[in-house]
Parts: C-alpha cells; sequence; structure tokens
C-alpha cells in the first residue's frame, strides 16, 4: 500500500526538482543574454562582471525556491503528511495573498526606473550639448576630473527613484516606513524656495564678481599696472 504511494511521492520530488532546476536556470541564462544584468547593475549601482551576475543568480534563487516549496507541499501531500503540509500552505497562501502588492511594487520601480534612466541620458546629452563641462574649465581655469554633466544627470536620476519610494512601500503596505519619507520630502519642498532664492543670489554674485574683474583688469592694464 506505502510502496506505490512513496515512488509518486519520491518522483513528484525529482521531477520537480528538475522542473525547478531548469526553469531557475533558463531565468538566470535569459537575463544574462538579454544584457539586461549590466543595464540594472549599472543603474542601481551594483558591480558585476562576465564572471560575476549578482542580479541574474538572485533570480534563479528565488524562483528556484518557490517552485521548490510547491514541490514539497505535493511530496508531503502524497505522503499523507498533512501536518507538515498545513504551514506550508499557509505560506503558500500568504504568499500569494502579497503577491500583488509585490508585482505592483515591481511595475512601479520599473516604470521610475526607466523614466529616471531617460531623464539622466537626455540631461546628459543637453549638458554636452551647450558644452557646459568645457564651460566651466574656462572660466575656472583648471579642469576637473569630475564632471559637473554627469553630476547633475546622476543626481536626477537617483533623485526620481528616491521621490518613488513612498509609493512603492505603500504598494507594499509598509506604512510605517512612507510617514518620515513623507516628512523628508516635505521639509525638502519647502525648502526648494530658499533653495532657489540662494542659486539666484550665488550666480548673480558670480556675474557682478566677473565684471569687475574684468573692470579692475582692463583699468589696471590701462595705466600699466604691470609695467
Amino acid at each position: 500500500y506505502y510502496l506505490p504511494q512513496l515512488l509518486g511521492a519520491m518522483a513528484i520530488l525529482i521531477i520537480g526538482w528538475l522542473v525547478a532546476l531548469g526553469l531557475s536556470t533558463t531565468a538566470a541564462w535569459a537575463i544574462k543574454k538579454t544584457r539586461l544584468e549590466g543595464l540594472l547593475a549599472n543603474s542601481l549601482g551594483i558591480e558585476h562582471s562576465e564572471k560575476n551576475y549578482p542580479i541574474a543568480n538572485s533570480t534563479k534563487t528565488i524562483i528556484y525556491y518557490i517552485i521548490m516549496l510547491f514541490v514539497l507541499v505535493a511530496f508531503f501531500q502524497t505522503l499523507g503528511l498533512t501536518l507538515i503540509t498545513e504551514p506550508l500552505n499557509e505560506m503558500l497562501n500568504q504568499i500569494f495573498a502579497f503577491a500583488p502588492s509585490i508585482l505592483g511594487a515591481v511595475g512601479i520601480f520599473i516604470l521610475a526606473w526607466l523614466i529616471a534612466t531617460l531623464s539622466k541620458k537626455l540631461i546628459l546629452k543637453a549638458l554636452e550639448a551647450i558644452r557646459l563641462d568645457e564651460m566651466l574649465a574656462a572660466k575656472t581655469g583648471k579642469k576637473s576630473s569630475v564632471k559637473v554633466s554627469s553630476t547633475i544627470s546622476e543626481t536626477v536620476y537617483w533623485l526620481i527613484l528616491l521621490l518613488i519610494l513612498p509609493s512603492i512601500l505603500t504598494t507594499l503596505h509598509l506604512n510605517s516606513l512612507v510617514y518620515p519619507l513623507n516628512n523628508m520630502f516635505t521639509e525638502l519642498l519647502g525648502n526648494l524656495p530658499n533653495i532657489f532664492n540662494a542659486t539666484i543670489i550665488l550666480l548673480v554674485g558670480w556675474f557682478l564678481a566677473r565684471v569687475v574683474q574684468r573692470v579692475v583688469t582692463n583699468l589696471l592694464t590701462s595705466v600699466g599696472a604691470d609695467n
């Protein structure tokens, strides 16, 4: 009586393990081949190389263990060990109940990531088109190793992701983490007028300083100060 049941359970376990291994490996291979690994890793600041694929490997591990969880439930149910399958079923029910929130959060993140990446590239192209780095180097008389155009575009990229973070946390029902972020954004937006005024003062002051510099330089040159 127990032999067919045991053989069926072992078949489920072996076939399920092969399916989990195959699907997880295929998903990781697809991420590597479509260059999605490098794109996501570079955007998120994660180190990767031809031998190290952290995003693909993480995806492979997650898919593998989720499938194996279903396989174990089927395995123990075939053996009639309902005492073990009940907590596993409860875990699966919670995963399925939380799945729409996870998918929604992933969708919001992908959309925000696309917008942030596009904004970063457009701003970088625009700043390179007006030769901002060359203009600043000519004005200051020195060439910096840090490009201002790249810094501005990177700042916009991370700012967009930061602004979308409360929506992701709300989708995941992590409201306890949303309130501090909302307070931070409220204070930041409240200080924007002061930041804008300070920027205007800085620009006007820099312009006046350049005018005075040219006037004094021309005056000293005309009276032969160097001689």
